[in-house]
Parts: C-alpha cells; structure tokens; sequence
C-alpha cells in the first residue's frame, strides 16, 4: 500500500510527540506545570523523556504485574522496551510511538546510551527485589520478604532512577546552547543533585505505599519504622541536594531556568511540608493553587538574572560528545519554511527560520523586496516611498547582534540636530533638540513651569519604555508567565492608568500650550491612530524622540532592507520576487505549503510544501488566501504621498518637519470615521514633510532638494476614486495643492513653480501593491482593543504551522517592531 501524505515523517514525528505529551499530563500535574514554563521545543523533548521514563517504571510498579504477568515476563517486557529504544534510536523509527518520539529527542540532543543503561539498570532492579510473589496478589507486609536497601544499593538506584534523567534534562536544556567544560561540570552537579533530591522527597513521601505495598524500603535506617528523627535526617540531606541544585540554575540557558526553579519551589514545598508530616500514614502534597504561586514566582526570579560571565558558548560547541553525533544530525529531515512577503518583516523571519535549520524560500509579489518600506528613482533623486524615522535603535542592533554583526557596522548612522521641526498655524517654527536637558530647556520657554513637569514625563516615558521592552516586546503572550511575573505587579497601579487614559487626556492634564501637545501627542499617527483613542502607555514614544534622538541611515531606508535581505540570503534563505502567492495549503488542520499565481499568463499555479508557512503580509489579506472572510479591525490611517525633486536649496525646512493644524481635532476627525460619518474629504489638513537633502546630499542631484510628503487620510482604497486611474489624477492633485500649502507656511512663496518632477501615491496604491486592508498605509491602529495580546496572535489559532509576522500582528506597527514580531516566531514554531 502506497502512501499519498506528502509529508509522511512529518505527521508521523508530530503524532509520536502528542502521544507521549498525553503521557506527562496524565501522570503528573507537578511535573506537567512546570514543564509548561520551558520553551515550546524543550518543552516537547522533556515530555518524550518523560513517556519511556514513565512507561518503564509502569513495567516495573504493578502495571504489568496487575495485567498477570510474573517477573520474568516483566523482565521481558522491560529488556524488550529497552532494545526497541536503542534500535529507534540507530535507525530513526519505532512503531511505538512513545519510543519514536524519546529517539527523535535522543538524536537531536545528543543523550547518551550509557546514562539510557543506567537507568534501565535500576529498573531491573525494583524486578529482582525480593519483595514477595509479584503474581499473588497478595501485598500484606506480614506475607512479604521486604528488600532494604543498603545505602550503596540506593546510592546506585538513585543514580539510574533519577540523576541520569537530570543529566538527560541538561543534554536536551543544551543543545542548542553548549556550555565551557567547566561551566558543563557545575550543570551536571547541579543536574545529579536535582534528579536525587526528587527521587528522596518521593521515596518519602511515597513511604507507606512502598513498604507496605511494593515491600521497599529505601532508607536502610528506617527498616524498623520511619521516626522523626530518621525523617529529619532525610530531609536534611534533601535540602542540601536542592541547595547544590540551586547554585548551578544560573549555568542553564535562560530558556529552561523558570521551569527548573519551579520545580526546585514545588519539591522544596514538599520538603518543607514532609517535615511535619507522618509519612507511615499520610502522603504530602502541594495544592493546585500554591503550585501556581510557586510558578509564578520562578518567573518573577529568573525574568532579569544575567548569564554568568562566559558560561554560553555558542561557537564551536565545548560538548565534544554531542558534537558532530551522526545519530544528533540526522534525527529529521531538513523542515521547509515559505514566508509570505519581502517586506522587513518577511526577511527578518527567513533570517531566523534558515538561521534555525529550515530550508526556507520567501516570496514577494512586486519585484522588489521591501514592501512599505521601498525606493523610488527618477532623474537623479532617490525617495524612500515608506519609513523615514528611525527610532528604537535596540531593535535594530538586537537583530543584527544576534547574526553576528551590528547596526554600526552595516549602516552608516548620523544624529539629526534639530530631530524635527514643528510649524504650529498661528506660531512661529519650533526646532525640538533630543536630550532631557535641552527639551526641558524648550518647554520651559514656550509655557513657564512645563520644564519640570516634561521631566518628570519623560523619566515615567522612559522608564515604561524599558519595560515594555523586557516584558510586552519580546514575547507572544502566550504564557500566564508573559502576565504574572514579579515586574508586571510591581507596576500594576501605573500599568492600568496608562492603559485606561487616552493618550490626550495624559499629555492634556500637565501641558496647556497647543505645540507643547502637538510634540507629545503626535506619536500616536506613528502608531496608525489618533491621540484621543491610543492608551497613555504609548507615551514611551517620546523617549524615542525626545531622549533617545533621531537617526538616519545614510543612503536611505532601503539600506536597512538591504541589510536585513543580506542577513537572511546569508542564513541561507532564499528571496524570490515577482512571485505572488494566491493560496496556503492546509491539510488535516496544518498548513502544509503554498500556491503560487502563474509565472505566465494563462500558465498553472504551482504548488509549493512547506512544514511552516509565515505570512508577513497584511493578516486579513492572508485571510483570504485562507478561503477567509475579513476580520472587523480598526485600519488605522490611510495616506497620500508625495516624492517631490525641487530646483535650489531650502534652508527653510529641516531633515523632519510637522505641519500641524492648531485646531487639529478636526483632522483626526476627517481621518478616523466616527458612527461611520467622517468630515469632508476625509484628509488632513495635518502633514509631514521629510527632507533627507539635508543630510544625505546623494539623494538629489547637486543644487537640489529631496522631498517626501505624508498627507494622512482615510484608510478607503475607494477615497480618491474606484478607478486606478482617477485616484492616482486625484492623489497627484493633493500632492500639488499641499506643495503650495508648504509653501506658504514655511515661507517658500514659489515652492510649486521650483519642482522638477513629482509622484504620488494613495490608498488605492497601497491596497494594490502591498494587499493593505482597507487601502492602510502603517498597520492595524494601537487601540486599546488592538494593542498587546489583545491585538491578535502570531500563531493561527485553527491552522497549526501557520504563522503571522509584521505590522498588522503583534508587537505592532514600524521597522523595529517588525523586527520584533519576527524574533517572537521563534516561539511559535513547534
């Protein structure tokens, strides 16, 4: 019989992995909670060790013996469990789907066969106990020979039973991360030491049910009756096992350290409970809700410890055993990622996928890679067509740190002195200096006593950007442990203020001054949406601009992309444009690749596998490729372009500047419908206008100035005319009357007869060219209901393996939350 599944070991490998995760929560709801801490990969390899681990001493305690069969024919059963893990583990397959998934876990990390042997050792010993008659029935003590163990006895059973399966934790908590020999040493003490303290606390508490049961006596001490004395005995050595254990944590990658200090919490609350417990009658336990606390608290302390000095190596690798392990390699075929999307999401994304072993190809419709963020040439000008502005500089130095390189080392950066300037109708330019000193300096002489209180915003701006950077960032939020931690309440109060107040009504309750309120409110249409709607918490914007400063990559935007494409192609992915995906492949509720459009027309579409599909485009354009309806979202603002080449200089403008209207409700009011009724024509009067020329004189011809103009509108694809070539006439038009606004605002009277040459492009652009829902030109808005977790996830909730990047999905809108949203991936993959 032949099979038709084109991905055959891929069901079969992802089947064997759900059939031994069943296995851990159905044993052990300790075990199984702590375990939901570690990353979702380790996470699956630790539930494999954990099924054979379970299923041999099943064989061993009474499972077996319960369904009749005798010792020898446990033996059997166990010698035969045993030899199919070895065969699985050479050749890559087993029947038993428990064994499959432990070999795929034991030739990826590396686990070796001795340590599998010890273990299997002590469970043979539990066989030849001479604890009685297995077949009988009969478990009364008094019929019984008990077997006590000398403490040499237990000494080597704990090693097999218990400080192998740690030493088996660590290889699989290092794979991916190697430490120094040394460092490697201290991991497996602590590794040996957690496994023993686990195995004592449950001989103990398990006490009565091995003696009086399985006729076991571990503690030789206790052969005649556990008395406090001999119980404080124990549990003095097991607080020393769990101390040693302790001490090394921090050697642990920081993936796996909240799940290990859990348990460290769980099995010390059992220590601490046995102390006072009567083991001969009573079995301790820890309450489902303590345990949560107990959780909770691992991650709290683990959220910021740092690595300790050169314990990661990340090289060559310092595990000379593991290294180069024909079985380690080859434990999968090579998986298959397509990614949806040239923009910088979709790069970054096939960065790490190659990075992290997928064959991975990314697909762009237009034929250029980019997205948003493109370029735009004509008679010797050079136009970015998206962002201008670039801030968050962590973002991007965390991305290329972590391929081997550095921002500074792949852009040419330069400050921009003023950041920006700000013509407010009615008052005079306003150039806005970054630095506490110098914008408290401003506020100060635009409305006396704003200084001190600008300070203090921009200390509480600050201090809420660092944290949304360590705890709202970086993460998918899709564990309890991304809401409850030890940071997240200690600034709850705060929290729920600057989630529940508009972002106006913050700036409002300290700044009276219109341009004050216009350089601190105006962050919000960075973020696609209006300053009465858009929570306070983004007010850490301001720290961006206002304390961090505004840089500019010399050559324009498009060399970040350039960056970022260089970074992926040398991971090994590969970029294919001109090639517009029209549907993803979803079988048996994964997605298992693409359809591309017809390289020719009236040609075939072509299928494409993939093991993951990543769709860095607009997520309810994706939708569709899903046979979807639209999601109901708050687009965000839709916008009109202008790349204007303008004759002379203009020393008049800056790099940045804003155009804002002094009663500039009225344009959020154009802009953003309410009841579904906007005022007339839907655009703002409201602009902004970049000038690269005045820093990067290659982006103009000699003599000339470069102009990018932002006209926010309504996100309407249909706003400017339903046919393409009527809205491009109309968004032109805008072009030309805000040329001339410009113009006389900043007092440049024949601006509109210096142009050279001018282009434009608006919603219906945007909604052709980059599938942009409802024609927008950032990304979903940051409303309270679309901002954090509540914006949406980046794992399909009803298609696994089907993954989401970008600005329409969480983090949010911008490069460096792009680059962001593509890191988080990582912990979506299975």
């Amino acid at each position: 019989m032949s099979c038709m599944c084109a991905f055959p070991l891929k069901d079969y490998y992802s089947m064997s992995a759900g059939a031994a995760s069943k296995v851990i929560g159905a044993y052990s709801t300790s075990f199984s909670l702590a375990s939901r801490l570690l990353p979702r990969r380790i996470r699956s390899d630790i539930a494999n060790l954990y099924a054979v681990v379970r299923i041999a001493d099943e064989i061993v305690d009474g499972t077996a013996e319960a369904a009749g069969l005798d010792a020898a024919a446990i033996r059997a059963e166990l010698d035969g469990f045993e030899a199919e893990i070895y065969r699985a583990i050479d050749s890559g397959f087993s029947t038993n789907p428990a064994v499959q998934a432990f070999a795929m876990t034991a030739r990826r990390a590396g686990i070796k066969r001795d340590h599998i042997e010890a273990f299997f050792h002590s469970m043979r010993a539990d066989i030849d106990t001479p604890g009685g008659d297995k077949t009988s029935g009969d478990t009364a003590t008094s019929e019984r020979q008990l077997h006590v163990y000398s403490p040499e006895q237990l000494r080597s059973y704990i090693y097999g039973s218990a400080e192998v399966i740690g030493l088996m934790c660590l290889d699989i908590f290092l794979s991916d991360n190697p430490l120094r020999p040394a460092h490697y040493a201290q991991a497996q003490r602590g590794a040996r030491a957690l496994g023993a303290a686990f195995q004592k606390v449950n001989f103990l508490r398990d006490y009565a049910h091995d003696r009086n049961t399985l006729g076991r006596v571990y503690f030789a001490q206790s052969e005649g009756g556990m008395t406090d004395a001999i119980r404080d005995e124990i549990i003095v050595d097991i607080a020393h096992d769990l101390d040693v254990a302790r001490s090394t944590v921090d050697f642990l990658p920081r993936g796996p350290r909240a799940a290990v200090t859990a348990a460290l919490l769980l099995f010390q609350e059992l220590n601490q409970r046995l102390a006072t417990a009567d083991v001969e009658t009573e079995r301790v336990r820890v309450p489902d809700a303590l345990k949560v606390r107990l959780l909770a608290q691992a991650v709290a302390t683990t959220a910021f410890k740092r690595d300790p000095a050169g314990a990661a190596e990340s090289a060559a690798g310092w595990k000379d055993d593991v290294a180069g392990d024909p079985a380690a390699d080859s434990a999968q075929p090579a998986q298959k990622a397509v990614v949806i999307g040239g923009g910088i999401a979709g790069l970054a994304s096939a960065a790490f996928l190659a990075r992290e072993g997928f064959e991975t190809t990314v697909y762009e419709k237009n034929d250029t890679i980019g997205g948003r963020a493109g370029l735009l040439e004509d008679q010797g000008f050079t136009w970015d067509t998206g962002p201008s502005w670039y801030l968050m500089p962590e973002a991007f130095e965390h991305f290329f740190e972590q391929f081997g390189t550095s921002a500074q080392e792949l852009l040419d950066l330069r400050q921009l002195s003023p950041a920006y300037r700000v013509f407010s109708s009615g008052f005079e330019p306003v150039d806005v200096h970054s630095g506490v000193e110098q914008v408290t300096e401003l506020f100060e002489s635009i409305e006396p006593g704003a200084g001190a209180k600008i300070r203090e915003y921009l200390k509480v701006a600050t201090q809420t950007y660092h944290f949304a950077i360590d705890r709202f960032l970086y993460t998918t939020f899709s564990s309890f442990s991304d809401f409850v931690n030890k940071a997240t309440m200690a600034h709850v109060v705060l929290l729920a203020k600057l989630l529940s107040t508009p972002l106006s009504t913050w700036v409002g309750r300290d700044f009276s001054d219109i341009r004050l309120r216009h350089i601190l409110e105006y962050p919000a249409v960075f973020l696609s949406c209006e300053p009465t709607r858009t929570p306070a918490m983004y007010h850490l914007l301001s720290h961006t601009d206002l304390v961090e400063g505004v840089r500019y990559p010399m050559g324009g935007f498009s060399k970040i992309i350039d960056a970022v494409a260089d970074v992926a192609t040398a991971q090994g992915a590969r970029i294919v444009t001109g090639r517009a995906v029209e549907g993803i492949e979803v079988v048996d509720g994964r997605a298992r690749g693409v359809r591309l459009a017809a390289s020719t027309p009236g040609g075939e579409p072509k299928r494409v596998d993939a093991d993951v599909v990543v769709g860095a485009a607009d997520v309810n354009h994706l939708a569709g490729l899903l046979g979807r309806k639209d999601k109901e979202v708050d687009p965000g603002i839709g916008v009109v372009l202008g790349f204007v080449g303008v004759r002379g200089a203009l020393p008049e403008l800056s790099h940045h500047q804003l155009f804002l209207e002094r009663e500039w409700e009225r344009d959020f009011e154009a802009i953003f419908p309410k009841d579904g009724a906007t005022v007339q024509p839907g655009v703002s009067q409201s602009i902004y206008v970049c000038k690269p020329s005045e820093t990067d004189p290659s982006v103009a011809p000699e003599g000339c100035e470069n102009l990018f103009i932002l006209i926010p509108t309504l996100a309407d694809e249909g706003l400017l005319g339903d046919d393409a070539a009527v809205a491009r006439q109309a968004a032109e038009a805008l072009v030309d009357k805000t040329i001339e606004a410009i113009g006389q605002r900043a007092g440049v009277p024949d601006l509109g007869q210096r142009v050279i040459v001018r282009h434009a492009m608006g919603p219906k652009d945007f909604a052709s060219r980059f599938n942009a829902y409802k024609g927008n030109a950032l990304g979903y808005a940051h409303t309270l209901g679309q901002s954090a977790f509540l914006r949406g996830t980046q794992q399909d909730p009803e298609v696994s393996g089907l993954l989401y990047a970008g600005a329409t999905t969480t983090p949010g809108v911008g490069l460096p939350m792009c680059l962001i949203s593509a890191e988080n991936l990582l912990e979506c993959l299975d």
